[in-house]
């Protein structure tokens, strides 16, 4: 009797030291985000007025930091901290500032895109529609607009004001690549198949309108 209890309980016990050990990694990877612990960094982003710092790791928060005087984005530390981003639910798979560095655009695994503010960490939209991992974001010179592109293989563009997807662009593989050009009239997009698009915004009756431009894979 008492082997065959033995028996019963042994596989519950290593599934529950299992799980134990999982939550433990975890906390940890999360607890290491603050002063003076040294994180895990899986990626890390730099704004363009080369003063703050965006970084992930597998598990745990977003945090950004900013680059002292005294420093170069290779030597800085921890103790820079500012602010902790959390909001995502998965995986940070791809994050991009605003060009006046003062906005931050990430997407994750958890199938959003979110937009923080970098000074205080608040979060100003939430962008949710794709189904799969999104894998690229890209914002306008105005931080008006969002670009997304995801597993889903969609491209798509949003409004910051409200969060509205105005457009979903089905593209033939998972887009790898989304941004906008320098006046904002053009963004492009790639697939990992190697198709390559240019697409156009125009208004036509007060309405924000989209057009394919080029196909360069044609």
């Amino acid at each position: 009797m008492k082997s065959s209890i033995q028996r019963l309980y042994f596989p519950l016990i290593i599934i529950v030291l299992g799980m134990t050990l999982c939550i433990q990694g975890m906390y940890r990877d999360t607890v290491n985000f603050f002063p003076n612990e040294k994180p895990f960094i899986a990626y890390l982003w730099v704004s363009p007025n080369g003063k703050k710092i965006c970084a992930a790791s597998q598990c745990g928060p977003l945090w950004l930091s900013d680059v002292m005087d005294n420093e170069d984005v290779e030597s800085y530390n921890t103790s820079a901290i500012k602010v902790l981003l959390f909001g995502h639910i998965d995986f940070i798979t791809t994050a991009v500032f605003s060009s006046d560095s003062e906005m931050l655009l990430t997407g994750s695994r958890d199938c959003t895109a979110r937009l923080w503010d970098v000074v205080d960490g608040e979060e100003r939209a939430c962008f949710e529609g794709h189904s799969r991992a999104v894998n690229v974001v890209g914002i306008d010179s105005s931080n008006s607009l969002v670009l997304t592109g995801s597993d889903d293989c969609t491209l798509r563009l949003w409004r910051v004001e409200d969060g509205k997807q105005l457009f979903s662009i089905k593209h033939t593989a998972s887009v790898c690549s989304a941004s906008f050009n320098e006046d904002n009239q053009e963004f492009f997009s790639s697939s990992v198949d190697g198709r390559k698009y240019i697409w156009s915004l125009f208004i036509k009756n007060k309405t924000l309108c989209v057009c394919l431009k080029d196909d360069e894979s044609q």
